[in-house]
């Protein structure tokens, strides 16, 4: 670059801010999925907390003198457990739900397998927009849409 008297040229700055945008514009598409991948992130990461949260419930539930028999159990649309018949149509629960405290966001609906009083499963847990599940490896992914189960009781 050439200075001159009155320091650096137009062309020559005309030239750094295209080369900065350039770079940017390169960067962009890196930053948003970082952005996106974090998300699954955390929504993953809610649904394993959300998940021990309903572990240590049935274990404070069952120590109370209450049983909760092997099966799979809907989750309501506050998050809670439902322990007898779900109406996911209308959110009823014919039984007494299983309040589940915890801090942060809670699922929407799906369902849950308890077995030997813990989840051994989940099915189309809803977070947000999205539905969790568990794969053949016992890992967690999410997906847009959700995922074919055999039914529940009703």
């Amino acid at each position: 670059m050439k200075l001159n008297n009155h320091g650096v040229g137009s062309k020559e700055m005309f030239l750094v801010i295209l080369i900065v945008c350039m770079i940017l514009v390169a960067m962009v598409p890196t930053i948003i999925n970082a952005v996106e991948h974090s998300n699954e992130e955390v929504l993953m990461n809610n649904v394993i907390t959300f998940r021990s949260e309903v572990d240590r419930t049935i274990l404070s539930y069952i120590n109370g003198g209450e049983d909760i028999p092997d099966g799979c159990y809907y989750i309501t649309s506050k998050g809670d457990i439902c322990l007898g018949d779900y109406d996911s149509d209308h959110d009823l629960c014919a039984g007494e739900p299983l309040e589940i405290e915890l801090k942060g966001e809670k699922p929407k609906a799906g369902t849950i397998d308890v077995a030997s009083y813990k989840v051994s499963d989940i099915h189309n847990i809803r977070m947000e927009n999205f539905f969790i599940n568990l794969n053949s490896s016992k890992e967690y992914y999410i997906s847009d849409e959700p995922q074919a189960q055999v039914v529940c009781r009703k």
